[in-house]
């Protein structure tokens, strides 16, 4: 996309700053990435925002939101930071924009020696104590010299439900063979289901048991099952286990760490498979996860068994 373009992205953003309601206080916005060194066909439009955290009324009824409709308190708590997320990202980007919202409560917890973001990338063009963002953002010139950074990250941060930190953890990890990383196209998935899936696939579309986009991704979690000859088992919310409990699924906007997590935790596990919400723009694609050869348990503590 051009550099203008996302200029003009920008300009909307900044000036509904101001009026726009967030669910916590907005302390500054930067912009990194290709478009702050100047491309001329940045790949999208990086965006940190440093805010405030809810406040208490608000994280309480956004829990008691979800417990209210069968979460656990777990979930409703994992549930709850992602309607937040999205309520605070909504200004910032609107559906299908190539815009990255990084959002955090402290500029050290993504920046610096281990993040791939330095502060030195950053340009501040708004802030509680200057709003004077035309200036700043003028003050960045184009460059046709300035092409993209070429990218480690497995996916948009956006279509997931992680940090910068995490994203990288586990970039370093398929890097160092701990982990074996995969991607399966979706346009190379076939139509066709066993007899079972093909059941399950229509009672659940018929009696709408997940949204709309949720539903449109369950074909493809199926078919993955049947390439390991699997069968779906149980399912929780936006996570499904294959009947022998060593497969998972998380689709939607799924994490990293939970996948982390359960490899950590769930010796029976054996793969993983992650499915974002698919956009009309693509690459809409299933992302594989195995331990690899390099892989090393953490060490449990005493008195604890293997399940």
């Amino acid at each position: 996309m051009k550099r203008e373009q996302f200029t003009a992205k920008l300009v909307r953003i900044l000036k509904t700053l101001d009026s726009a309601s967030f669910p916590a206080r907005v302390r500054e916005v930067y912009v990194f990435g290709s478009y702050s060194r100047g491309a001329l066909e940045p790949g999208d439009l990086d965006l940190l925002v440093v805010h405030d955290r809810a406040s208490p009324e608000y994280e309480a009824a956004a829990i008691k939101h979800f417990t209210d409709r069968g979460s656990s308190d777990i979930e409703a708590i994992c549930r709850s930071v992602s309607k937040f997320r999205t309520e605070m990202s909504r200004t910032f980007r609107k559906p299908g924009e190539r815009v990255q919202v990084l959002l955090t409560m402290e500029l050290r917890y993504v920046v610096g020696k281990e993040s791939r973001i330095k502060e030195t990338d950053l340009v501040l063009l708004w802030s509680q104590n200057d709003r004077n963002w035309e200036e700043k953002l003028g003050a960045i010139r184009a460059d046709a010299s300035a092409g993209r950074a070429p990218r480690d990250h497995i996916i948009p941060l956006s279509r997931l439900h992680d940090r910068v930190k995490t994203m990288e953890e586990v970039v370093g990890m398929i890097a160092d063979d701990r982990l074996l990383f995969g991607r399966i196209s979706a346009d190379n998935i076939p139509d066709r289901l066993n007899k079972y899936h093909s059941k399950l696939l229509q009672r659940w579309t018929i009696h709408k048991v997940m949204g709309v986009k949720s539903t449109e991704i369950l074909r493809y979690a199926m078919w993955w099952l049947e390439q390991h000859r699997q069968l779906w088992g149980l399912r929780n919310r936006t996570e499904i286990l294959s009947q022998k409990r060593t497969h998972r699924l998380e689709i939607g906007k799924p994490s990293l760490g939970w996948m982390l997590g359960v490899f950590k935790s769930d010796p029976r596990i054996v793969r993983q498979c992650l499915i974002p919400h698919f956009r009309s723009k693509g690459p809409n694609e299933l992302l594989t996860f195995e331990r690899g050869p390099n892989w090393q348990d953490e060490p449990r503590p005493f008195g604890t068994k293997e399940v």
